[in-house]
């Protein structure tokens, strides 16, 4: 039986090569120390976190028609008014404002419209 001759499988090496400065924890976020029962500390990365909005204004109308209005507006300029209407079809905005200071809202319209409820407080008696 006649093989053919081994040759020596040569791994390429790579074109660049990358010189990457590590970053210390302390850099990506702010570090607290935690002691776990009596035992040595821990380091712990702390998550970094936007402050809450909060809630400028908000409503709610139950109109006489069955409809019913809401919505609200937060101090970021982010907000959100709806309509559920007595003809089962759900009609609203909302938006916010981007970091330009430019508001952004978007329209939307959601439900298969029926007839509008009535408001039937009686039972017919047999």
């Amino acid at each position: 039986q006649n093989y053919a001759p081994r040759r020596r499988v040569q791994t390429p090496q790579p074109a660049i090569e990358l010189h990457i400065q590590p970053q210390t924890v302390s850099e990506v976020a702010p570090v607290q120390q935690v002691v776990v029962s009596g035992r040595k500390s821990l380091k712990r990365i702390a998550p970094v976190r936007k402050p809450v909005s909060q809630i400028l204004k908000k409503y709610r109308l139950d109109n006489e028609d069955g409809s019913i209005q809401w919505g609200y507006e937060n101090d970021d300029g982010s907000f959100k008014e709806e309509v559920i209407g007595n003809d089962c079809v759900t009609r609203g905005k909302y938006g916010y404002t981007d970091p330009e200071g430019n508001r952004r809202e978007f329209k939307y319209e959601t439900g298969i419209r029926c007839g509008p409820k009535k408001n039937t407080e009686h039972v017919n008696a047999l």
